[in-house]
């Protein structure tokens, strides 16, 4: 059996150890989420997406975003 790679003891015992892990990994999806549905913390991601044209679902700190930043405007909405 010359042609055969050998395997270490340490490699095989690592390999049977991963193997659960990797069984799971395929059965791994994505959520099913709302897109339009963004909540933005800070204010640069706030304007980032307004000027997008996308209005965010929650602000942090509305009041104030309204009284430091004019443009973008943040819609009454948010």
């Amino acid at each position: 059996m010359s042609g055969l790679p050998l395997i270490s003891r340490r490699r095989l015992l690592t390999a049977m150890a991963l193997s659960p892990l990797l069984w799971q990994m395929n059965t791994a999806h994505a959520a099913a989420i709302d897109p339009n549905r963004i909540v933005a913390l800070e204010w640069l991601p706030v304007e980032l997406l307004l000027a997008l044209g996308i209005v965010p679902y929650g602000v942090a700190d509305t009041i104030n975003y309204r009284l430091w930043v004019s443009e973008p405007p943040l819609p009454d909405s948010v």
